[in-house]
């Protein structure tokens, strides 16, 4: 058999072809129809800072140029979509140079003088309105100087009553000011002989702590709810008293106890006395701040628990650098009070 003759592969030779050039694209202005660069909208920089390719909305129209809706009622205008609110209506807008044609063509004026314009109208709108402002500080001043009379004529005076000037600037006649009158009438009699009730419970010096115009006017209590708020306040006093103690604003033991009864007096001037011994004496506030800064303690405790572990911890550091002979006899108490373990035992047994 005959070999077959294998002939060698000649590479061809590999030749370069010519890369395309990509021409650019020549772009036009839709307005001066010249060649340009780049484009803003369809138009050139020259064009697009044209007032006639500009567009404002109707209510920039009314705050500069200080046209209404019947003035730009007949104008064209070409409706978008609001950008900032999608679900608010359609917006309007304008063309800048038929709005500053109608501005010129309503304040007889140039086109050159529009931004003077603008200035003196600008200038006569705040001068209207402190003209209007001092009008009707005049005419509040002459309402309350009419009150004055009122009560002077009916026997009473400023101090009968607490009403504010905006309260009594509400009567826009003189019928609703003798109304008002009539009212802190009777409300100066419902006081006098609430005072006279209260002597006898031996509650004196009410108006040092209350304002009890307010509390009959706006109703805040009745008369017999008002008088056992009373009488837990100088429950609360007396025993507050023997620590040297005041009622505070805003303690929820006292608010809760004048206002719904919660609690016991003495128990409550117990518990302010050892809050204030632990302010001044120990690290209560930083350890109770620690736990509460804790946000699985924030979410499934409550405050109270809280407030009894931080004392437990901030008495457990003073007693590490003082001795039990230095505790005040309040404090002893605190020791003494049964632990809530101790409440479960018992309920347990």
């Amino acid at each position: 058999m005959s070999a077959e003759i294998v002939k060698p592969k000649i590479a061809k030779p590999k030749i370069a072809k010519p890369k395309k050039v990509k021409q650019p694209k020549i772009k036009y202005c839709d307005d001066c129809k010249e060649a340009v660069d780049s484009l803003k909208h369809g138009l050139c920089d020259k064009c697009v800072n044209l007032d006639k390719n500009k567009f404002i909305c109707k209510s920039t129209i009314k705050k500069e140029y200080k046209l209404n809706d019947e003035d730009i009622d007949d104008l064209v205008f070409k409706e978008v979509k609001n950008p900032h609110y999608r679900c608010a209506g359609s917006m309007k807008l304008y063309n800048l140079l038929d709005i500053k044609n109608r501005f010129a063509e309503l304040n007889t004026c140039d086109l050159k003088e529009i931004k003077n314009k603008q200035e003196e109208l600008e200038e006569q709108q705040i001068n209207k309105k402190e003209l209007l402002k001092r009008n009707k500080e005049v005419k509040d001043r002459e309402r309350l100087e009419l009150f004055d009379e009122l009560l002077e004529q009916n026997g009473l005076s400023k101090q009968d009553h607490s009403l504010s000037e905006f309260c009594i600037l509400r009567c826009k006649s003189k019928i609703s000011m003798t109304r008002l009158i009539n009212k802190i009438k009777e409300i100066k009699k419902r006081i006098h002989d609430f005072k006279e009730r209260m002597r006898q419970d031996n509650i004196l010096n009410i108006e040092q702590n209350h304002n009890l115009f307010s509390v009959f006017y706006h109703g805040e209590y009745t008369e017999n709810e008002f008088r056992v708020v009373l009488i837990r306040e100088e429950n609360l006093k007396r025993e507050l008293a023997k620590y040297n103690l005041k009622i505070r604003c805003d303690s929820r033991l006292c608010n809760e106890y004048l206002e719904e009864g919660f609690g016991d007096p003495e128990k409550i001037a117990l518990t302010m006395k050892q809050m204030e011994w632990f302010f001044e004496n120990s690290n209560y506030k930083t350890i109770m701040n620690n736990l509460m800064s804790d946000r699985d303690n924030r979410m499934y405790r409550d405050v109270d628990s809280l407030s009894n572990e931080a004392k437990i911890k901030a008495l457990d550091n003073y007693l590490k650098n003082n001795n039990m002979e230095d505790l005040p006899e309040y404090m002893i108490k605190f020791l003494d009070r049964p632990s809530k373990n101790n409440k479960k035992n018992k309920k347990n047994k």
